[in-house]
């Protein structure tokens, strides 16, 4: 039970940091869906408070984080009162499907011991991350006492010192919002990294819901059919018992990218402000720097396509420009505020071309769509079947497509926006 109620926990106080950003920062017409932005403002909300903590002489988040809560509790407050808190809708079926998605994700974590712990299928993530989490937890960035302080221990190319590794090179938004959360919630970190990725799945579905809602135009069940695809894939299960943590939440900066790049260009068609965008591409690129910045690469992919293809069937150069101006105008704020996320690019990028990371995944094949995989120890299928569930796939999605083509041509473009580039860049998982 202890797993189910700390899952419960986290959930709760991510809607707390976000909802009430979410509800200001979203545009008007989509207020009414802003329970679905809630996650990723709270992401993004809650690691700029540890990024400016860790550039403090204060002693890590025990010092700071339970005072921080006035902040998304001031932020709550003001979208009541200036009457941007909208009903919420769509959020019955969601619900659903997250709690048999939570049940499936968690149970085998409840079953080894009797404390609310952390375990790994073969990963190092986990205490990489808890380690990242104590650092931010405990110290300030002024510490250079013990093995915080030994740069020919700890050194990883610029970085001298520990402290500094997980600021400038390693993941820092998944070791901070542990250390917050561990703070807030008065446990030790290591112990929130596994439910913590559990919890990661479940606050995604929001996003996914509204990608296929707002933006594909999926409705009833075919809408809730597709959510409970991504929630109860195994290769999202995969990534909660690795602790994948940064990859989970890059997969919410990405769709959040790709809802607000989508969402501005349908406005600068209709020669409307994309401004009001501008806030959830911030938040998109800020969640995406501090999780998993190599990724800022390629993140544009879905999003790229679907300005190509706008460009290609609309032929609005000036609308196209203006998204563009946008997007770089979040990226340069994100820069000037998240600076060594940015610096520590090509260094990261070096680590990388040093170390083999990932193995291959052959194109559109099921084990990069659908995580479908032959056995526990992650062999594909091989020959016909794996040929067959390719087919089979692939058959499907395009007769979606196919049928959204015959109804609206833009949706149709976003179906396929969605998918080819993400299938395109599937060489490594």
């Amino acid at each position: 039970m202890l797993y189910y109620l700390t899952a419960a926990g986290l959930i709760a106080h991510t809607f707390f940091w976000g909802l009430g950003l979410a509800w200001l920062g979203v545009p008007r017409e989509w207020q009414r869906w802003g329970w679905g932005f809630a996650p990723a403002f709270g992401w993004a909300l809650q690691s700029a408070v540890v990024w400016a903590g860790a550039h403090t002489a204060w002693a890590g988040t025990d010092s700071y984080a339970r005072i921080s809560e006035l902040i998304p509790a001031g932020l709550l407050l003001l979208a009541v009162r200036s009457g941007r808190a909208r009903q919420f809708r769509g959020w019955v079926g969601v619900l659903a499907i997250g709690l048999v998605a939570g049940w499936l994700l968690l149970s085998p974590m409840t079953q080894p011991g009797r404390g609310l712990t952390t375990s790994s299928l073969g990963s190092c993530d986990q205490a990489d991350y808890a380690a990242g989490a104590r650092v931010f937890q405990e110290f300030s960035r002024d510490d250079r006492t013990g093995f915080l302080g030994l740069p020919e221990v700890t050194k990883v190319r610029s970085a001298e010192y520990f402290f500094d590794y997980f600021v400038r090179q390693n993941h820092f938004t998944p070791s901070a919002l542990l250390a917050h959360n561990a703070a807030v919630f008065g446990v030790e970190a290591w112990r929130l990294v596994s439910v913590t990725a559990a919890t990661l799945v479940l606050l995604n579905l929001p996003l996914v819901f509204f990608l296929a809602r707002g933006l594909v135009g999926i409705k009833g069940f075919a809408l809730l059919g597709l959510v409970a695809l991504y929630a109860w894939s195994p290769l999202n299960a995969y990534a909660v018992h690795h602790g994948a943590l940064g990859q989970l939440y890059a997969a919410q900066g990405i769709a959040l990218l790709t809802v607000g790049v989508i969402g501005a260009s349908r406005a600068a068609r209709r020669k409307g402000s994309v401004r009001p965008f501008l806030p959830l591409l911030l938040a998109a690129v800020w969640l995406l720097a501090g999780s998993y910045n190599f990724i800022l690469t390629v993140c544009l992919a879905p999003a790229g396509a679907w300005l190509v293809a706008q460009l290609v069937f609309k032929r609005d150069l000036a609308a196209t420009a203006r998204v563009l101006g946008l997007i770089a105008t979040a990226g340069a704020l994100c820069v000037g505020f998240f600076w060594s996320r940015f610096a520590g690019l090509l260094e990261r990028f070096s680590l990388l071309e040093q170390y083999n990371f990932g193995w291959v995944v052959p194109l559109a094949s099921p084990e990069g769509w659908l995580g479908i995989l032959r056995d526990t120890g992650l062999q594909g299928w091989s020959g016909a079947v794996r040929v067959g569930l390719s087919v089979g796939i692939v058959g499907f999605y395009l007769w979606g497509v196919a049928r959204l083509w015959r109804w609206r041509r833009d949706r149709a473009l976003a179906a396929l926006a969605l998918v080819l580039p993400v299938a395109a860049c599937q060489r490594q998982l």
